[in-house]
């Protein structure tokens, strides 16, 4: 066996891919790996298996006191999402937290003893989510037959068209035109005045049905939080709020559906959008289904795209 050392490369021990990724989300794994660089990674954290570590290396990264360049990147997370990412952890007892926290950051121990990680809570934690997946799944495959079965479509052959031959042009007689003969006017008589055509009725537009107006408002508690947050959003940028319903059955149809798929880290994804500025109802319905496309691939979905729905659409 080599022992070999590569250099720019640090020591990452097998069980945290072959047997604690299972049970991390993309956060959780991402904040994991940065610490184990900052510990791993150098002669003084090697030693002492710990290492302090600020919040802004992990979110923003690692720049030269002296030339301001760029060291190392961050985990490209928002703060919340690192804090919540290190709570999960430090829960798990993947990691641990020494002494209090000071201007430096707060020092952070790595767990060898693999007996005394937290595998149950990660167990049960993982089972909740599993079923809570396989539940909406279901009512997606209840509503949504095209989903019943992971078959592709089904290879029709389309009709040959049907020949027909043109009708033959019918003769007409033209018709000489009758010639009038203007009469003249008699003197002291006044002329007619020009008759102006009336402008064509215009058609009154109809409006929309009921029915249509009905799926346009929010209907389910992820629908209303996300106008609620929109609002919110739009009242702290000193905006005026929109109308709090989809502005089109597209809108809602897209919405819903990736609800069903992002299997309720809706509200997270809405979360991060918002957290660039950006509060406009297209955009965040956009975001929204990018993040269930997405989800569906990661899921194994079929290999053909994504997720087939009535009308063509896939996510």
């Amino acid at each position: 066996m080599s022992n070999t050392l590569y250099p720019n490369t640090f020591q990452h021990h097998n069980a945290y891919i072959d047997r604690i990724a299972y049970f991390l989300t993309g956060n959780e794994e991402k904040v994991l790996n940065r610490i184990l660089r900052e510990i791993m990674g150098w002669e003084k954290g090697r030693a002492a298996l710990a290492t302090t570590v600020s919040i802004s290396v992990l979110v923003d990264g690692k720049f030269s006191r002296e030339t301001g360049e760029r060291l190392a990147s961050g985990c490209g997370l928002k703060e919340g999402a690192v804090r919540s990412a290190l709570a999960t952890l430090v829960e798990y007892n993947i990691i641990k937290r020494v002494g209090l926290p000071d201007t430096d950051g707060q020092t952070y121990a790595l767990n060898l003893e693999w007996d005394s990680i937290n595998w149950q809570g990660m167990e049960e934690k993982r089972a909740a989510k599993d079923a809570v997946f396989a539940a909406q799944m279901s009512v997606a495959r209840q509503s949504n037959p095209l989903l019943l079965a992971n078959t592709p479509p089904v290879e029709q052959e389309a009709p040959p068209p049907v020949g027909q031959e043109a009708p033959p042009p019918v003769k007409q007689e033209t018709k000489k035109p009758i010639s009038k003969q203007k009469s003249k006017p008699t003197a002291g008589a006044q002329s007619p005045p020009p008759t102006v055509p009336a402008p064509p009725a215009q058609k009154a537009r109809s409006a929309p049905s009921s029915s249509v107006n009905a799926d346009l408002q929010p209907q389910s508690l992820d629908e209303r939080q996300l106008f609620g947050k929109l609002t919110a959003a739009a009242e702290s940028n000193g905006r005026k709020p929109g109308t709090a319903r989809f502005k089109t059955v597209q809108q809602a149809t897209a919405f819903r559906e990736a609800v069903v798929i992002l299997n309720g880290q809706t509200q997270s994804v809405i979360d991060r959008y918002l957290q660039n500025g950006k509060y406009d109802l297209s955009g965040v319905i956009n975001y929204v289904a990018g993040a269930a496309r997405k989800t569906a691939q990661a899921n194994s979905q079929p290999a053909t795209g994504g997720w087939q729905l009535p009308g063509g659409r896939t996510v």
